[in-house]
């Protein structure tokens, strides 16, 4: 069984993630109030962390849910090996679930990396402070 911890917003590349993000109904007019449908559960992987804070991700799967209000169709779900791109913040709002076991050697690795560019005088962004 896969083991799932918490890690809010501080996830690095590498990571699998999974988290929930709210399903909107498309706005009919500029003053309509936004609805919300439905659910999504959503699990990827992070390729990159860009420095203005967006985050790419491979998604791995896509699971939808409705509200129990609404009865039309729901949009498609995504489809896996979609790559998709979202800010770090609101997946962090999203109760941000993230691999326990293989992630961590990745996230040492990468600390590391870090550690030894300062060292060297190289300062790169790595994405996850």
């Amino acid at each position: 069984m896969t083991r799932w911890i918490p890690c809010g917003d501080t996830f690095i590349v590498g990571d699998v993630i999974r988290w929930r993000e709210s399903v909107w109904k498309q706005k009919q007019s500029a003053r309509a109030k936004s609805r919300m449908i439905g659910e999504r559960l959503i699990t990827a992987e992070v390729l990159a962390c860009e420095g203005d804070g967006w985050v790419k991700l491979a998604l791995m799967h896509c699971e939808t849910t409705r509200t129990e209000d609404w009865l039309k169709a729901m949009p498609p779900d995504f489809k896996a090996g979609e790559h998709l791109r979202r800010r770090r913040g609101p997946i962090g709002k999203g109760r941000t679930l993230s691999m326990g076991r293989s992630g961590r050697r990745k996230r040492a690795g990468a600390a590391d990396q870090k550690i030894s560019a300062r060292r060297s005088g190289k300062t790169r962004f790595l994405g996850f402070l």
